[in-house]
Formats: structure tokens, sequence, C-alpha cells
């Protein structure tokens, strides 16, 4: 009778470590998710912030200079200029 009580509580232990086992297991991968997810993020925010520094320099050294070929904006700029060309 004893045994067979234990056997039964024992079982009972089982499942339930199984269960917060799964538990911890899910939010472990949540919690993986979402930091990834935020390292996306600031990965994505420090190369827009990395483009728009550098087309920023671009500019400032095309003010400077005078020279259009430095500036980040003259491959699209340079069809509406053409068009603005009085002729």
């Amino acid at each position: 009778m004893r045994q067979l009580e234990q056997a039964k509580i024992q079982k009972e232990f089982r499942d339930l470590n199984l269960d917060r086992s799964r538990a911890r297991y899910e939010l472990e991968m949540a919690t993986n998710f979402g930091d990834a997810m935020t390292q996306q993020s600031a990965a994505r925010l420090f190369s827009a912030r990395t483009e728009y520094q550098l087309a920023l320099a671009r500019e400032q050294l095309a003010e400077l200079t005078q020279n259009l070929a430095y500036s980040a904006l003259a491959p699209k700029l340079a069809p509406k200029l053409k068009q603005e060309e009085p002729q």
C-alpha cells in the first residue's frame, strides 16, 4: 500500500515538474525572441543613423567644395536638374 501511494505521489510530482520545465522553456524562448527583436531594432537604428550621417557628411563636402559629384543626392537630383535647365 505504501509503495503504491509513493508511486502515485512520485508520478504526480514528475508530471508537475514536467509542466514547470515546459513553462520555463516556453518563457525562455519568448525571452530569447524578445531579445532578438530588440537587438534587431537596435541594429536597424544604428544602420539608419550611420547612413544618415554619411549622407549628411557627403552633402557638407559637396557644399564646401561646390562639387555635386560628392553629393549623396546628386544621382537622384540629376534628372531633375536636367529638366530645370533652360534650353
